[in-house]
């Protein structure tokens, strides 16, 4: 079966480029017979992420476990896994893809970022789905967020 575990953490010095707290949440993908094997593999594989990549948890004594989601089988429109809102303006940030994998085994595909990897200077986004700003709610979104 396989499991999505959706971690949250904080820093505890003050990032390079700010001079405020950082914290940051990820998400992990194993396969397991169950949940405490689970468990087990995100431990192992957080750790392992932390010896092997010094930067990906720089500064981070500890990580909480948000959500364990068990998946059974996908719905063929799909599911939402995670969702969390912050207070506060988005103020950026830094974000990762698939660490711990090789390309054979998953690929990540990144829209409107720069050319080159891993580059330190940001960088706007252009977002994936745009909907229309509406006063009802349960409105369709607009014909671009549709495709």
């Amino acid at each position: 079966m396989l499991y999505l575990g959706h971690f949250s953490f904080e820093r505890l010095e003050r990032h390079r480029r700010s001079s405020e707290a950082w914290h940051g949440y990820f998400t992990c993908v194993v396969e397991a017979a169950e949940m405490d094997d689970a468990l087990t593999h995100f431990h192992r594989l957080i750790s392992t992420l932390r010896e092997t990549d010094g930067e990906l948890f720089e500064d981070v004594t500890e990580v909480h476990l948000e959500a364990c989601v068990e998946i059974r089988s996908v719905p063929r429109s799909g599911f939402l896994a995670f969702y969390n809102v912050l207070e506060g303006e988005n103020r950026g940030g830094i974000a990762t893809t698939i660490r711990g994998a090789t390309d054979r085994e998953a690929v990540a595909v990144r829209i409107g970022s720069p050319d080159e990897e891993d580059s330190d200077e940001g960088h706007e986004v252009e977002p994936f789905v745009v909907f229309q700003r509406t006063r009802g709610r349960h409105r369709r979104p607009s014909a671009s967020a549709r495709g």
